[in-house]
Formats: C-alpha cells, sequence, structure tokens
C-alpha cells in the first residue's frame, strides 16, 4: 500500500484534460479528470473566477455551467495536494 497518492503526479499545471462535471455549486462545478476516475483525485471549475468578468448577469453566467453529466475539455491551472508524495 502507498503511503501517499501519486497518481495525480503525472497532471502538471497547462495539461490539457477532459473532465466529467459532477455537480453544480453557487460558485461552479465539481469535476472528475477523465482517466483519473479511481485516483481519489477531486477537481473543480471556479466559473465565477474564470467568467463573470465576461458576463452581464448572474443568470448569463449561470448558462455558461456545462450540464452535470457533459464531458469537456479542461487546462489545469493549479494543483493543490493534502499530503506531499513521498
Amino acid at each position: 500500500m502507498e503511503r501517499f497518492e501519486t497518481e495525480s503526479l503525472a497532471l502538471m499545471p497547462g495539461q490539457k484534460v477532459q473532465a466529467r462535471v459532477l455537480s453544480h455549486h453557487l460558485w461552479g462545478v465539481l469535476v472528475e479528470i477523465v482517466g483519473y476516475e479511481n485516483a481519489g483525485l477531486s477537481a473543480s471549475i471556479d466559473m465565477i473566477q474564470q467568467f463573470s468578468w465576461t458576463t452581464s448577469s448572474h443568470d448569463e453566467l449561470l448558462a455558461l455551467f456545462p450540464p452535470v453529466g457533459s464531458q469537456i475539455d479542461a487546462v489545469i491551472e493549479q494543483i493543490s495536494r493534502w499530503h506531499p508524495p513521498v
């Protein structure tokens, strides 16, 4: 058994990935990265931070949220780890 999760080491900022939308939240969407579903990773897209400056209303921003279950193209912006790998 590994002491810490290491599958995420293959992911780097700037990397293009496919993500599946799991749920909507007030701030954005929770996603899973396709190919890493069993790695115990969580990922999110802060829709307010990414798109609020290009929209003129809250309804317009909500219309940009991809549907739950859809698969989208994404780019990894930041990786945060609770525990560093060994």
